[in-house]
């Protein structure tokens, strides 16, 4: 950017202390092949905080402990190269993690997963905002954000144009597609179902438990109308 300034916290990131900054706040790359450099696993774990000053014993600890919040622990000594992409994403994310961050920024972080190294990830970032460090990502993975996220921010050529829950965000389905995104497909099914075929849904279903919920509760509806119309 040319111009503007960017805050953390009410603080502009100017006046932020490098190794304060990096302990507040760590960005996850699109691509693990634009951020992994060291021969082995460890080593690049250990990279961060080594140029943060901190001991060699604590700096230990740190990528130990990294390892196993990823779900990694005895890959220490693996070659970088040796690793898969799913497992590159996660080497990745212990990097950040061995820096004590607050907030992790992450960039499209299912992005070339198949469906279960997608699963995996977004489980385990789960488990790690509900463990205290916040998450903010860039996604067009509209389907996985009503299953994980708490918050959805559209933006359209660089101006924030939605904001709010996943059920208030997606329930204005004209300026998520004019953000040239798209409903998640069970959302999409019931818009359908709902302009085409007349079904009385208030609320769009986002995920396969809201439809399954949604469909019983029409069932239901559809059998008490038919029982008092045999009487």
């Amino acid at each position: 950017p040319t111009q503007g300034n960017v805050y953390l916290a009410d603080e502009s990131l100017k006046a932020i202390d490098r190794n304060k900054l990096f302990t507040k706040a760590c960005t996850v790359f699109q691509d693990p092949d634009d951020q992994l450099f060291s021969p082995t696993v460890s080593q690049d774990i250990a990279f961060g905080p080594t140029n943060m000053g901190i001991s060699k014993e604590e700096v230990k600890r740190r990528v130990c402990n990294a390892l196993a919040l990823v779900e990694m622990s005895g890959f220490g000594e693996k070659a970088i190269h040796n690793l898969s992409y799913g497992q590159k994403k996660r080497i990745c994310l212990a990097g950040v993690l061995a820096m004590g961050p607050e907030i992790i920024f992450l960039d499209e972080p299912t992005t070339s997963l198949d469906p279960m190294g997608a699963s995996m990830i977004m489980h385990l970032l789960k488990r790690l905002n509900r463990e205290g460090v916040t998450m903010v990502m860039a996604t067009h993975s509209v389907d996985l954000v009503p299953l994980f996220l708490d918050r959805v921010v559209i933006l359209s050529k660089g101006k924030i144009i939605r904001e709010g829950l996943p059920e208030k965000v997606f329930s204005d389905p004209e300026t998520i597609r004019f953000a040239k995104l798209r409903l998640p497909q069970v959302g999409h099914l019931f818009e359908i179902l709902k302009k085409k075929d007349k079904f009385e849904v208030s609320n769009l279903p986002l995920t396969i438990g809201e439809a399954r919920r949604e469909i019983l509760k029409l069932a239901s509806l559809s059998n008490f109308a038919r029982s008092n119309c045999g009487k």
